[in-house]
């Protein structure tokens, strides 16, 4: 096990920190009591999972850039919108080609190929129903064709260049 540096301190107190604010929000209050519950739980909760759940150092399993992630995020939120809007349409003007294909990835490690599979579940249209390495399984509710190379740039195209380590852009 690695000897933990200010950076790793820094990155716990962090963690501790946003976990807390996500208990503030759902118990809808911030009183003392609320925020020293929260903190407890942050810190219990980090312990746990970096004894039971992690066998190493986190920032080597699950390694996604900064700059990568700004980039992700704000463009998984307009792909839903955008996804959900088109699927809407589908449904209401009964313009749906339903089918399932199989479309493969470039990303180089789980963490990042399972950050795809959710993206992909998330986004209307389409649902993951098995990621196994670099493959996966995409049902699709537009379903424009079955070559694997032309769904998959259709399905994952520029998430997965958003992911790519050393890429990040669509």
């Amino acid at each position: 096990m690695k000897t933990k540096t200010p950076v790793n301190y820094m990155g716990e107190i962090l963690t501790v920190v946003v976990l807390t604010l996500v208990w503030i929000v759902y118990s809808e209050k911030a009183d003392f009591w609320t925020v020293v519950t929260g903190i407890g739980f942050s810190i219990l909760g980090l312990l746990l999972t970096n004894i039971f759940v992690l066998k190493q150092d986190y920032r080597d399993n699950y390694h996604v850039s900064l700059f990568a992630m700004l980039k992700y995020i704000p463009f998984l939120f307009i792909q839903i919108y955008l996804s959900g809007f088109d699927a809407i349409y589908r449904v209401f003007t009964r313009r749906v080609n339903v089918g399932v294909v199989d479309i493969k990835t470039d990303l180089p490690d789980d963490y990042l190929r399972s950050l795809l599979a959710t993206a992909i579940t998330l986004t209307p249209g389409t649902v993951t129903l098995n990621q196994e390495d670099k493959d996966m399984t995409i049902i699709w509710l537009n379903c424009e064709t079955s070559d694997p190379v032309e769904a998959g740039e259709t399905i994952k195209g520029s998430f997965e260049r958003i992911l790519m380590p050393g890429k990040g852009s669509p």
